[in-house]
């Protein structure tokens, strides 16, 4: 963008009516003689976005204020931005100044440096990259349960867009016929769920394209003589065979029509196992078994798989191990920020997880979070970032920059993990207000932290924890002053609660019953997670805190 039609500040009086005589001839004389010749103004044009979203802030007021050279006098020029958050504003004095945009929702600052004649580029870090629009389509079909040959007609269909937008529609009850259209182009899942059937599809979807996943007419039982079966157990990296729930298992082979792919995803059982069936029919070669989860897994290539006619107790892919660990993407990243009370890196290495990089938490300078969050240079080299109890707390207690607040929070929205433990809390408080309430004033630095420290007996409120971990564990919360969450959004995840005992104004003991102690919530694409208790530096993968964080990275 450009600006155009500079106003200028001041104009020199034409020298024709310098001329004139008499006493106002002198008094036109005198003016002009005090009259100053002003620089030409210039102006500034961009874009600006909320700082929060990373969205254009459409309309947003803006406005610089100025003192004139000429007059001495405060100036203000304005102007509202359009709907994608674009301006252009010039008449500007030349000299550094300051801009503002404001809307409803925040009021950001920029330094803008005015030239003469000239237009200063706003850049405004806020703003996210917007990539054109994609193409859409048409998703639909009907459902065939393969084990019984028939149509399903009481699934829910939940189609996830490339873009992570979830639609979720019913299969309709008599033919069993689902469609959802305006689905943005690219890789799309469709996540079927019944009483009786549950089943994943991953599609590859065009612009204006009417895609059917299945239709009625190919759906029908196959022979279990001529299909074959695969089947094994899979467990954690480091847990000593301690069985993994949870994790989704696929597979793709070369049968007598081409390329064939499982139902799947099948999802293995408490005990960690797993079957792979059917497979075929008839002879089934090149098979690829992939178990994962998130972005830990394990594949298995086996050259030919025969139907049960020929081999009728299948292949155990786990005979020679007896539990297979999944296996970390040797692309994943993470950063523990250390401190004094928490050991959550020593749970990372009890879990032989690569690619594990420290930050001092307590640094001599007593600076450290506006180092990591101040910009995204070094969060955006890693795929989760746990900060531990006991860091230093003076930036927190001073409040975070807007700068570090608006790099977290967009961090995680694109798709990074954030873990906090205990002490460390009010990185959470500053950055999602909106989603936890700790005990006490939110702007009193450690008002939450009134805890009472001990053995607690903790229920496991998630179901999917719960499987791997038991409905109920006893947990030492070893600290003297704990922090203590009052209140959860809806949106939250509970993981464990308690009844927590604190201490209220004269320390007096009192009890919250139902307290949350581990709690998460996801932020666009990324998760947060946050827990009071600790990882002490003598546990193993076998005790209850380490089963815990064992289970949430899985999820981070």
């Amino acid at each position: 963008m450009h600006v155009s039609n500079f106003i200028r500040l001041a104009v020199p009086a034409a020298p024709a009516l310098c001329l004139a005589t008499g006493l106002v001839g002198a008094t036109f004389l005198a003016a002009c003689q005090d009259e100053q010749l002003v620089i030409d103004p210039g102006g500034t044009s961009g874009q600006v976005c909320n700082p929060i979203t990373g969205k254009p802030a459409g309309a947003a007021h803006i406005s610089v204020t100025y003192i004139d050279e000429a007059s001495g006098t405060e100036q203000l020029r304005e102007t509202d931005a359009d709907d994608e958050g674009g301006f252009e504003l010039g008449g500007i004095g030349p000299g550094e100044h300051e801009l503002v945009a404001t809307t409803d929702a925040f009021t950001s600052r920029f330094p803008v440096s005015i030239a003469s004649r000239a237009t200063f580029p706003l850049v405004d870090t806020a703003c996210n990259d917007r990539p054109g629009l994609p193409g859409t389509g048409t998703v639909g079909g009907q459902i065939c349960n393969r084990h019984t040959g028939e149509v399903v007609t009481d699934a829910t269909i939940t189609v996830i867009a490339p873009d992570g937008t979830e639609t979720v529609v019913q299969s309709d009850p008599a033919t069993g016929n689902f469609s959802v259209s305006d689905v943005p182009e690219g890789t799309v899942v469709v996540s079927v769920t019944s009483p009786d059937y549950r089943k994943t599809y991953v599609v590859e979807l065009e612009d204006g394209q009417d895609l059917i996943v299945e239709q009625s007419s190919d759906c029908a039982i196959p022979d279990p003589l001529f299909t074959g079966f695969v089947f094994g157990k899979v467990c954690a990296p480091g847990t000593n065979d301690q069985p993994l729930v949870g994790a989704e298992v696929r597979a793709r082979w070369t049968g007598s029509d081409g390329d064939a792919y499982s139902e799947g995803p099948f999802v293995t059982l408490e005990d960690g196992s797993f079957i792979v069936d059917p497979i075929g029919p008839t002879l089934a070669t090149n098979l690829v078994v992939t178990a994962e989860k998130d972005d830990f897994r394990f594949s298995w290539n086996v050259p030919v798989v025969n139907a049960r006619v020929d081999d009728v107790d299948g292949i155990d892919l786990t005979a020679d191990v007896g539990c297979q660990p999944l296996l970390p993407d040797d692309d994943r990243r993470y950063l523990v920020v250390e401190g004094q009370y928490d050991r959550i890196q020593d749970v990372l290495a009890r879990m032989e997880l690569d690619n594990v990089d420290l930050q001092d938490g307590v640094p001599a300078d007593l600076t450290w979070a506006e180092e990591l969050f101040a910009t995204q240079e070094i969060i955006d080299d890693y795929d989760a970032v746990f900060v531990n109890c006991g860091v230093e707390e003076l930036e927190l207690a001073t409040g975070l920059s807007q700068n570090a607040v608006r790099n977290i929070r967009r961090y995680v929205e694109q798709g990074g993990s954030l873990y906090v433990s205990d002490w460390a809390y009010e990185l959470v408080e500053q950055a999602f207000p909106e989603k936890i309430n700790f005990i006490n004033a939110d702007d009193v630095h450690d008002a939450a932290q009134v805890a009472v420290g001990g053995s607690y007996n903790v229920t496991v409120v998630d179901p999917e924890l719960a499987a791997e971990v038991g409905n109920t564990m006893t947990i030492d919360f070893s600290f003297q002053l704990g922090t203590v969450i009052s209140e959860v959004a809806p949106d939250v995840t509970i993981y464990l609660e308690t009844d927590m005992q604190y201490r209220r104004e004269g320390n007096i003991a009192d009890v919250l019953p139902n307290t949350p102690v581990t709690v998460g919530f996801r932020h666009g694409l990324g998760q947060v997670i946050y827990t009071s208790f600790h990882q002490e530096e003598d546990e193993t993968l076998d005790g209850p805190e380490d089963a815990v964080l064992r289970y949430l990275v899985f999820e981070l």
